[in-house]
């Protein structure tokens, strides 16, 4: 592999992981479940 197939492949994995963050994050900020999450502070 080639050094810009290495960055390629890295910066995909980086953009899915934080829009599946942020998407975490909105879900979270839309449904506020106290109740089925106790670990949350």
């Amino acid at each position: 592999m080639t050094i810009q197939k290495i960055i390629q492949y890295a910066c995909s994995i980086l953009g899915v992981v934080s829009l599946s963050f942020i998407y975490a994050q909105m879900f979270k900020k839309t449904k506020p479940s106290k109740k089925n999450n106790p670990t949350e502070n």
